[in-house]
C-alpha cells in the first residue's frame, strides 16, 4: 500500500517495525493484556512504561517525509494486481545480512541506534 500511495501515510516503516517489535517484546506495558480494561485492572500504567512515550520522544524519526494530508481524502482503493504487490524485506529479511545488498549505511545505523535506545530504556527500567 505504501508503494502505491507514498503520500497517504503519516508514518514510515520504522514506526511499523517498532510497533511490531514491541508487541511481542514485553518491554512496555502498552500491549500487555487483551484490552485497556485489563491493563488498568493489572495497574500496568504505574508498573510499566508506555511505548507511546518513546515514540513521542522520537516522533520525527517515524514521520513519512512524503506525507500529504490532502492527497487522499476518503477511502484508499488499493490495487491487488500481483505486479504491484511488494515483499516487505524490511520486516521479513532485516536480520539476514545477505538480503540487503542495497541497504544504505544510514538506514543500518538508524536501526542500530533505535535498538540501542530500546535496550537502554529497558535496562533503566530493570535497574529501578
Amino acid at each position: 500500500m505504501k508503494n502505491q500511495f507514498p503520500t497517504a501515510f503519516e508514518f514510515n516503516d520504522d514506526f511499523l517495525l517498532t510497533l511490531h517489535d514491541h508487541v511481542y517484546s514485553c518491554q512496555y506495558g502498552t500491549f500487555l493484556g487483551n484490552s485497556e480494561l485489563e491493563r488498568l485492572k493489572m495497574d500496568l500504567p504505574s508498573h510499566t512504561y508506555s511505548l507511546w512515550g518513546l515514540i513521542w520522544q522520537r516522533l520525527s524519526d517515524y514521520l513519512n517525509p512524503l506525507y500529504d494530508e490532502m492527497s487522499h481524502q476518503g477511502v484508499i482503493k488499493v490495487s491487488t494486481d500481483i505486479k504491484l504487490l511488494r515483499y516487505w524485506s524490511g520486516l521479513y529479511n532485516r536480520f539476514n545480512e545477505s538480503a540487503h545488498p542495497r541497504e544504505l549505511v544510514e538506514e543500518k545505523v538508524s536501526a542500530i541506534a533505535q535498538q540501542n535506545v530500546c535496550l537502554d530504556s529497558h535496562i533503566s527500567y530493570l535497574t529501578k
